[in-house]
């Protein structure tokens, strides 16, 4: 398993470690293997890896959520939970800034704003727009509600 950070410049996994905050090599949270495998997931944006490590991370720190160590009279308490809490926060916002910097977009073929009755016969038209009840191939039309 391998490690490595540079500069957020020099390749997306170091974007998603730098937007992790995972960049301390004496506190490594995920391995380059694991970043790779996340950005193939998710088409290399960066940001939609980046929010499902900090999930991931998270969900690591709740299973550990509260650990206790006692030799003899010394005993040393670590509580998890709000590391947990603090990576699903990051993981929310980061999926939040993507959402932000890559909009989903709205398209439709520009055919379909013909009217039904202009359109050539044999053209076929896919599209996910529908105008209305006749412009929906083989659906219930005006036509149809009037013949019965």
């Amino acid at each position: 398993m391998t490690w490595t950070y540079i500069d957020p410049s020099t390749s997306d996994r170091d974007k998603v470690r730098f937007l992790l905050g995972d960049i301390n090599t004496l506190d490594q949270q995920l391995q380059d293997s694991e970043i790779v495998w996340l950005l193939s997931e998710w088409e290399n944006n960066v940001y939609k890896a980046a929010s499902i490590g900090a999930g991931s991370i998270g969900t690591h720190y709740a299973r550990l959520a509260r650990e206790q160590k006692q030799v003899g009279d010394l005993r040393l308490m670590s509580d998890y939970a709000h590391v947990s809490a603090l990576y699903e926060a990051l993981a929310d916002k980061l999926w939040e800034t993507d959402s932000k910097k890559n909009p989903p977009l709205i398209g439709f073929n520009p055919n379909s704003m013909v009217a039904t009755i202009d359109r050539d016969p044999d053209e076929v038209v896919t599209t996910d727009f529908k105008m209305g009840l006749d412009d929906n191939p083989g659906g219930f039309g005006v036509d149809d509600q009037r013949n019965g």
